[in-house]
């Protein structure tokens, strides 16, 4: 009896501490696109790496953010209604440029890794989702676009008249 009450009383314990530890949540949905979701540490992220660029605070740019987000999940989506694909070689060049250019940026390899505070290898992994997803979505808005043949005095035009 004494053996089954404590084995209850440490169950309560570790339920009560498990639902203290929940209070604060480790991230916001900021948007739904279908099935995938936007979060808020991902137009955190973004915000934070335009003020790193040497940008001033512009809290008003995170909307921004949010819309380019919001396009490039409709895209991916849409490309893969219609079997837009890129291969695994588009994606490892698009993210070597990208390396090789923070490591231009930060001044070597080991500046960068420092300010990344993960190794190059990590790092890569980590965004290879992210970049896939940005080269399915500008392949397919280069498909959606493609046939589009307007010149610029047909948009002034057009904006005039409105």
């Amino acid at each position: 009896m004494k053996k089954t009450l404590g084995i209850i009383f440490g169950l309560l314990l570790i339920t009560i501490s498990q639902v203290q530890a929940q209070k604060k949540p480790l991230d916001k949905i900021a948007a739904v696109v279908g099935g995938s979701i936007i979060l808020q540490s991902d137009i955190e992220m973004q915000y934070a790496q335009y003020q790193a660029q040497g940008n001033s605070e512009n809290p008003e740019i995170k909307c921004y953010f949010l819309q380019q987000l919001l396009t490039q999940k409709l895209l991916s989506q849409q490309a893969v209604i219609d079997s837009v694909t890129i291969t695994e070689d588009q994606v490892d060049d698009e993210i070597d440029r990208r390396m090789r250019s923070m490591i231009q940026r930060a001044g070597g390899q080991e500046r960068l890794e420092q300010f990344l505070n993960r190794s190059l290898i990590q790092y890569k992994d980590e965004i290879r989702p992210d970049i896939r997803e940005q080269l399915v979505a500008n392949k397919m808005q280069a498909k959606i676009t493609e046939n589009v043949n307007v010149t610029p005095l047909e948009v002034r035009r057009y904006f005039e008249a409105i």
